[in-house]
């Protein structure tokens, strides 16, 4: 068996919410696939004074499962992209795309571009012309400093 586990964090106000998404929309959505070894989602929810801590637990019986869950074929198939050039505007308007509020907050971004050899440089305010786009509060963590020392 192979688990792929996976964290998140959001502020306790937008738990719920942030559980709501994941347990309405994500798993389903994985489950829906029929993904030959794929063994279901788990999920485990810690509260802390000011934040909830999500820890889901995806389980496979092959690396063969974890690829096509994951890999360059399924990709291609659900976007029409391939991995490194997959653009959100180009997505399916069935596929959700959430976006941290503090991408919102930048002057310009890098995203993909349609293929491997092409980026396009936006203003992230381009985002909500999309239908399927979501901005969500404290989606991901920032990235812990690097020691100095």
């Amino acid at each position: 068996m192979i688990a792929r586990i996976w964290h998140g964090w959001t502020k306790r106000i937008d738990a719920k919410t942030y559980e709501n998404m994941l347990r309405d929309e994500i798993f389903p959505t994985f489950a829906a696939r029929h993904i030959k070894g794929y063994h279901g989602a788990e999920l485990f929810i810690r509260e802390d004074d000011n934040e909830t801590e999500f820890v889901t637990l995806l389980r496979f019986d092959s690396m063969d499962a974890v690829k096509e869950f994951a890999g360059a074929d399924e990709t291609r198939e659900v976007t029409g992209m391939m991995i490194g050039g997959v653009t959100p505007f180009a997505l399916p308007e069935t596929l959700r795309l959430y976006i941290d509020e503090r991408v919102m907050a930048r002057e310009s971004v890098v995203i993909g571009g349609g293929d491997r050899s092409s980026k396009i440089r936006i203003a992230p305010q381009a985002f909500l012309r999309l239908s399927n786009a979501t901005v969500v509060a404290q989606l991901a963590n920032e990235r812990p400093q690097a020691d100095s020392g």
